[in-house]
């Protein structure tokens, strides 16, 4: 390959899809055009390529992402790339664009496909110009929060946004709850001085984007992905794990995961119990 990327490979009806960065001739910290690649599964030959154009430089290969980060999202011959610099991009099976929307979204979102919704993690306020995000943000109104988006995968036409919030280091899942709805968990509070409130953790319905319940967590750090099993959000915070009613967002259980815990060491000659 011509130049670093950090997308994820997906394989679709015998393809590859994935992003690289467009190639650099100078030396630069920064970058925001990505390239999007479509190979054959069974031989690696290269069937296409499309420049996708970005808005907002960003830190190439970042430590927590970059333009190229979020994961291609396949469905019904569609292939969706996200460049989070600043533009989405549909095309057909053959690289044939579809259509196009500049939209920031967050380096680290994992995009995915619900019943012909596209659902990814939007983004309002840009990076400063040497690609970082201050805490200059951190009292911006609900209207410039980052949030969850979906949109109509074959026109690109948006369907909801989440009110709640979602914090930028989130990888939001999809998940279900035991009835079969589809839910999404997310959480707010961290570093860089995100502006969305109140720190803690919400419950999202992945139909329309409303808020089923939020737990206030005063100190969260949000940047962690979400699983709900049997009806119960685990979460940690602080130096608890937490097991939380994915019904009604109550506490049912906080377990320390830093007192009253058995250690095994090696004292020199044996392992000991303390």
């Amino acid at each position: 390959l011509p130049e670093t990327g950090q997308s994820t490979p997906v394989v679709s009806q015998g393809r590859v899809f994935f992003t690289t960065y467009a190639s650099v001739s100078n030396n630069s910290s920064l970058g925001k055009d990505i390239v999007a690649w479509c190979c054959l599964a069974k031989s690696g030959r290269v069937l296409w390529q499309r420049n996708i154009e970005g808005k907002h430089p960003l830190r190439l290969s970042g430590c927590f992402g970059d333009s190229s980060s979020p994961p291609a999202v396949c469905k019904d011959g569609r292939v969706l790339f996200i460049n989070a610099s600043g533009r989405i991009v549909c095309f057909d099976i053959k690289g044939h664009e579809l259509w196009a929307r500049n939209v920031l979204s967050v380096g680290r979102t994992l995009p995915f496909e619900m019943d012909g919704i596209f659902v990814f993690t939007r983004q309002q306020y840009p990076p400063n110009p040497d690609g970082s995000f201050p805490h200059k943000y951190a009292d911006l109104p609900q209207d410039q929060w980052t949030q969850l988006q979906a949109v109509d995968m074959a026109t690109g036409k948006d369907v909801w946004n989440s009110t709640c919030g979602v914090n930028m280091g989130n990888a939001v899942l999809p998940k279900s709850l035991n009835n079969g709805r589809q839910v999404a968990v997310v959480g707010r509070g961290g570093g860089h001085g995100p502006p969305e409130k109140p720190e803690g953790i919400s419950l999202v319905d992945l139909t329309d984007g409303t808020t089923l319940w939020t737990l206030p967590l005063p100190g969260f750090m949000s940047t962690m992905s979400y699983r709900i099993r049997n009806n119960e959000v685990h979460i940690f915070h602080k130096g608890d794990h937490l097991s939380i009613n994915a019904i009604t967002g109550e506490v049912l259980r906080r377990v320390s995961i830093v007192g009253d815990i058995p250690v095994r060491k090696w004292d020199g000659d044996r392992y000991i119990s303390t």
